[in-house]
């Protein structure tokens, strides 16, 4: 009879994963009664004893807690599960060989440096993911609440913490399962450790990295809204479990800005990212900016970082400086790729200068040589959570880095990893976010000024930060002690692939001494194998695949259409347009479809994307946008070859989706398009409208 399964032992090691699960969740509690999110930091240092004690007897549970303990975290944050199981498994997987590395090598032959090794192994691993994810699921994240205990990381970086939190877990387990004197002995050295930390983080924090600098008085405006041709027509659209109001305007923000300008004297404003949008290109917002912002920005005397979307992936933000000049451009180097966000415009990490007159205490004498006080740069949203992209901006000399940014409600806090980014390069961060949280942050960590709410707001915060100056230990060293991490672990997977290529010969050479006589019998195979390759069988070529992809992608089109609207076209209400505009894309990317597998296509891939946005990339990466603009009723179609169209359902004299800029329909202009690129056109179709 075969034992049952799980055995007991192992459903007691489950249980007692278990409580990593639900222990690493608790870090960071969002109740849904308060606004605030209460960050249990010191299960930090204790969530990950239980999985650890566990994988000393299965070193393959990590496979189990891992996964499980993702979902769970997606549940909390907004995500599909489904997200959280996959890159559960992922880490669990990569964890598991590592241990499994780590054992062929060492085996249990040096249990007291097993800790080190494994927080070593953590490292790495979590350094690798970072460069795809961010620093955000870092489990030392929930510090940031405590800045005074995190200082350290202005001189081993956010990835020293990391390690440190990781060896306490790692060394607790240890001591779990030692004796009793081996225990006393290891809580002693834990409490000396301790105290040796905290006293250096308080010297640390004493010293400070921007004593002596000059101070700003900062301010970021939070609308709590879209504009509403931002929505497409909606009163509200759902963003990320959250439901945020159509009903902002531009002369609300400017008046708020108006205000925290003369209440508060702040010099330095910043709104949100994304949150003017509707520009087909970015000639059309200078035009905006100089008609709307300039004045009002020049006539208060301040600098404003606004975050702006053009169409159709540019997500940049724009800083005007007190004379009503465009000083800054900066285009999103990290777009949030998990959402299906993407960006254009990337124009590395521009810098601009803070004029004497940014400062907040200014002598009554004029002094000589005193014109600039620092420089500012800017990051949006996600960028923050890449240690690297902060550490740019520092070390070329920014003394602030402002930060527009689009969070939602569900997730834990929001500005954590700018709390890290502030201390390891010691600047301060002014981080302005669309509706559920901002913050002001020093660069010592401590936050000046923040909100976090539930439900979105309106909120302006206001606050006075010293610039940072010296360049930080952790900003010259960069990823040092990450790559040390990472080729450690290098090392010791090479080795072990070693001795396992080693014993896999011994296993071979035996098996073929015993069996030679296999040897004609694979020669015969061999032989048969290579008559079938060379008939053709597997020579086939697949034609590129097209897909009616339905994920969640965030397409700014939205713009006044009342200039392109053509005056001979027919009006018709939302329904018929939405039929009509979703019957002309799907006959488009059915054309499309059937072009790819002819001879001579340029084109390499084609999708249909929810929403009614048709997408089709050439082969040398150009790309064809159609998509349906419900405010106007039109089809907006922007093509490399002949830029932008608007097309309109019908005319007065009975041409469907009709151009007249172009003198042309839709599907006659991209097949005219097409050709122009040495591609096959489009096969003829016709369509419920009787179109061409």
């Amino acid at each position: 009879m075969r034992p049952p399964w799980p055995s007991a032992k192992m459903r007691s090691l489950l249980l007692l994963s278990l409580s990593t699960i639900i222990l690493d969740n608790l870090r960071s509690v969002h109740l849904p009664t308060i606004d605030t999110i209460i960050e249990l930091w010191p299960l930090c240092f204790v969530a990950l004893v239980p999985v650890f004690l566990a994988q000393q007897q299965v070193p393959s549970i990590a496979l189990i807690v891992f996964p499980l303990t993702a979902m769970l975290r997606c549940m909390i944050q907004g995500f599909p599960m489904t997200l959280g199981l996959g890159f559960g498994l992922l880490i669990g997987a990569a964890w598991t060989l590592l241990v499994a590395a780590d054992l062929s090598v060492f085996a249990k032959d040096y249990p007291r440096s097993q800790p080190l090794r494994y927080s070593v192994m953590w490292v790495a691993l979590w350094f690798a993911l970072s460069s795809q994810i961010g620093t955000f699921e870092l489990l030392s994240l929930p510090l940031h609440v405590v800045p005074w205990l995190i200082q350290p990381a202005s001189v081993v970086g956010v990835f020293g913490i990391e390690l440190l939190l990781v060896y306490s877990n790692l060394y607790l387990a240890s001591l779990l399962t030692a004796s009793s004197q081996t225990l006393r002995k290891g809580l002693l050295k834990t409490l000396c450790v301790l105290l040796f930390w905290v006293t250096l983080s308080l010297l640390l924090l004493k010293m400070g990295h921007s004593v002596g600098r000059e101070s700003v008085t900062v301010a970021t405006v939070t609308p709590g809204n879209l504009l509403p041709y931002a929505c497409g027509g909606r009163k509200e659209i759902i963003h990320v479990g959250g439901r945020l109001p159509c009903n902002g305007s531009v002369q609300r923000m400017l008046e708020l800005t108006e205000s925290v300008a003369i209440d508060s004297g702040a010099k330095l404003v910043v709104w949100p990212e994304a949150w003017l949008s509707g520009f087909a290109d970015q000639a059309s917002l200078q035009l905006f900016l100089h008609k709307e912002l300039t004045p009002s920005v020049r006539r208060l005397g301040i600098i404003l970082t606004v975050g702006v979307s053009v169409y159709p992936s540019q997500n940049i933000a724009v800083t005007i400086d007190e004379q009503g000049q465009v000083v800054s451009v900066y285009g999103k180097q990290c777009p949030f790729w998990v959402a299906g966000e993407r960006n254009t415009a990337k124009y590395g990490y521009p810098l601009f200068d803070l004029p004497f007159l940014v400062n907040s205490v200014r002598p009554e004498l004029a002094v000589a040589n005193s014109s600039v006080i620092g420089k500012a740069g800017t990051l949006i949203c996600y960028d923050m959570d890449f240690p690297s992209t902060a550490r740019e901006v520092a070390n070329l000399g920014a003394s602030i880095i402002l930060n527009p940014s689009n969070d939602w409600s569900a997730m834990r806090n929001h500005f954590g990893v700018s709390v890290f980014r502030a201390i390891e390069n010691g600047i301060p961060v002014v981080k302005a976010d669309g509706a559920w949280d901002s913050a002001i942050i020093e660069g010592s960590g401590r936050v000046v000024a923040s909100f976090q709410s539930i439900e979105p707001v309106e909120r302006v915060l206001v606050g006075e930060v010293p610039l940072g100056g010296t360049r930080t230990i952790a900003a010259i060293l960069g990823d040092l002690l990450s790559m040390v991490c990472f080729a450690y672990v290098v090392v010791v997977v090479l080795v072990s692939l070693r001795g396992v290529g080693e014993k896999l010969r011994t296993v071979v050479e035996g098996w073929t001494g015993r069996r030679r006589q296999t040897l004609m019998f694979a020669s015969l195979l061999q032989r048969s194998a290579s008559s079938i390759l060379s008939g053709g069988i597997f020579s086939r070529t697949l034609a590129p695949m097209a897909s009616r992809a339905v994920v969640a992608r965030f397409f700014s089109t939205e713009m006044h259409h009342g200039s392109v609207t053509p005056p001979d076209a027919i009006e018709i209400d939302g329904d018929e347009y939405d039929a009509r505009a979703d019957d002309v894309l799907d006959n488009l990317f059915d054309a499309v479809d059937q072009a790819c597998e002819k001879d001579g296509s340029k084109i390499s891939s084609v999708d249909l994307h929810d929403g009614g946005v048709l997408e089709v990339e050439t082969d040398n990466g150009q790309t064809f946008v159609i998509n349906k603009h419900e405010a106007s009723k039109l089809l907006w179609y922007s093509s490399p070859v002949s830029g932008p169209g608007y097309f309109a359902p019908e005319m007065k004299d009975g041409k469907k989706w009709w151009s007249e800029a172009l003198n042309a329909s839709v599907f006659d202009q991209f097949s005219r398009d097409l050709r122009e690129m040495g591609s096959t056109a489009l096969p003829k179709f016709r369509s419920a409208e009787g179109q061409q």
